[in-house]
């Protein structure tokens, strides 16, 4: 049997960041709308985390209507046919939460291509470069920014401490939290920290 050498996981609640999502794109659409999600493909445990959180938000607004979600396998284009398919169908759709930066991605380039960038808010995870640049453009409406910052600060602070002490953490699954970026707080220090940079 192999001995456990890992002290503690550290990782984004992803859970919580697909509440953030659900909460931030409910505000977005005044509450009320279709709603749909673009994810990778079923079965990988973050982006799975984040469907559910997001659910898990919209089911507390009765005047939204889920439409469910659909799968990109990590591709934007297949993503942006996948929202001009779903605007075909439901063209009073109101909202898309892109559970990863490739589903994000390819959701403003479908919202764009359809004309409907003012009419559709899109929800999308992680702050890359091109992300804010999409943001800024208008593309996409919200950013769930994790913290790969602290992330990594806590990993070595616990490396550290366990050096110093022999004390293992008091617990072994440790979760870092999420900053929702919008075109209105983008240049305040607090989010801006939080934007990912390219190199450092």
């Amino acid at each position: 049997e192999k001995e456990e050498i890992a002290l503690a996981q550290i990782s984004s609640d992803n859970v919580e960041g697909g509440r953030q999502a659900g909460e931030a794109l409910a505000k977005q659409i005044g509450e009320e709308g279709k709603v749909l999600v673009i994810s990778v493909q079923p079965g990988i445990s973050t982006t799975d985390q984040r469907q559910q959180g997001f659910e898990e938000a919209i089911e507390a607004y009765p005047n939204i209507e889920y439409l469910g979600t659909e799968y990109c396998n990590d591709n934007p284009t297949q993503a942006a046919s996948i929202t001009t398919s779903t605007l075909q169908s439901n063209p009073d759709l109101k909202g898309i939460f892109g559970a990863n930066v490739f589903s994000g991605q390819g959701a403003g380039t479908g919202v764009r291509q359809t004309g409907k960038k003012d009419l559709v808010s899109v929800v999308a995870f992680d702050a890359s470069p091109t992300q804010v640049e999409d943001l800024r453009r208008g593309n996409v409406d919200v950013l769930i920014a994790q913290h790969p910052n602290d992330i990594g600060d806590k990993g070595v602070r616990i490396a550290v401490d366990y050096l110093k002490s022999d004390k293992e953490p008091s617990s072994k699954n440790i979760t870092t939290g999420f900053t929702t970026v919008t075109r209105e707080n983008i240049e305040e220090p607090e989010v801006k920290e939080y934007l990912y940079k390219a190199q450092c």
